[in-house]
C-alpha cells in the first residue's frame, strides 16, 4: 500500500512538472509564479494542511513585493485585478488553492489599493478594505499584523480609531506598522491622529518611527493623490 502511494505522489508530481513545462508563464507575476510552481510540486510529496499553505502563502506574499518593486507598476497592477477577481493566468495554474489563501489576499488587496492610490487601476477599495478588515483580529499573529500593514492601503477614517489603539499599545512591530497604516490612509483626519499620537508615546524607538512619518508634512497636512480625495 505504502508503495502504490509513493507511486501515486511520483505520478502526480511528474505530471505537474510536464504541466508546468508545457504552459509556461510570460506575465508580470515571474516571483509569484515560481512560489506557486514549487508549491504545486511539492503538494504531491507532502501533507497539504493549513500550516503548509500558510508558510507558502507568506512565501508568495513576498514574492508578490518583489514583482511590484521590479515590474510595470501599470501592467503589474491590471494583473493583480485579474488575479483578484480569478481571471488571472496563474489562477487557472493555482489547482490546489495557493493564491486563494486568506494571508495571500490579504497582501494582495493591499498592493491593489497601492494601484489604486497610484491611479493605475480602477477598483472599488471598499470590498478590499472589506475583506482586510476581517483578519484584524484573526486568532494568527501574522495574519492579525498583515492585515494592520496593508491596511493602510485600503482603508478609511472609520479605521483611525482601531489603528490608534494599536499604536497606544506600543507593542514593537505593531505599533509600526499601525502608524505606518495610518500615515498611508492620508486623510486629514488620519494624519491629525497621526500627529496627535506622536506627541502621546512614550516609547523611544516607537517616537522616533514616527517623528520619521510626521516629519515629511507640511503644516500637520499629508496630500493625497488625485485619484485618493474622495475616499474618506
Amino acid at each position: 500500500m505504502d508503495i502504490n502511494m509513493k507511486m501515486i505522489k511520483a505520478l502526480f508530481l511528474l505530471i505537474l512538472m510536464n504541466s508546468f513545462t508545457v504552459q509556461g508563464y510570460e506575465g508580470n507575476l515571474k516571483s509569484v509564479y515560481s512560489v506557486l510552481e514549487e508549491f504545486n510540486l511539492q503538494a504531491g510529496t507532502n501533507e497539504v494542511n493549513e500550516q503548509f499553505v500558510f508558510t507558502y502563502a507568506v512565501r508568495a506574499s513576498n514574492a508578490l513585493s518583489i514583482d511590484w518593486s521590479s515590474g510595470n507598476k501599470k501592467d503589474t497592477s491590471d494583473e493583480l485585478l485579474r488575479l483578484w477577481e480569478g481571471k488571472s493566468e496563474l489562477n487557472a495554474l493555482d489547482s490546489i488553492g495557493l493564491l486563494k489563501s486568506t494571508r495571500f489576499k490579504v497582501e494582495l488587496a493591499g498592493y491593489l489599493g497601492a494601484g489604486i492610490d497610484k491611479c493605475l487601476v480602477t477598483y472599488d477599495k471598499n470590498v478590499l478594505r472589506f475583506f482586510v478588515v476581517n483578519y484584524l483580529e484573526d486568532r494568527n499573529a501574522r495574519m492579525r499584523i498583515a492585515a494592520i500593514r496593508n491596511l493602510g492601503f485600503v482603508g478609511n477614517n472609520q479605521d483611525i480609531e482601531y489603528l490608534s489603539k494599536v499604536v497606544k499599545k506600543q507593542l514593537e512591530g505593531w505599533s509600526q506598522h499601525a502608524a505606518s497604516s495610518l500615515d498611508l490612509i492620508g486623510t486629514k483626519e488620519s494624519v491629525g491622529a497621526l500627529i496627535k499620537l506622536h506627541d502621546e508615546v512614550t516609547d523611544p524607538a516607537l517616537h522616533d518611527f514616527m517623528d520619521s512619518i510626521t516629519s515629511q508634512y507640511s503644516n500637520g497636512v499629508k496630500l493625497a493623490s488625485s485619484c485618493n480625495l474622495s475616499n474618506n
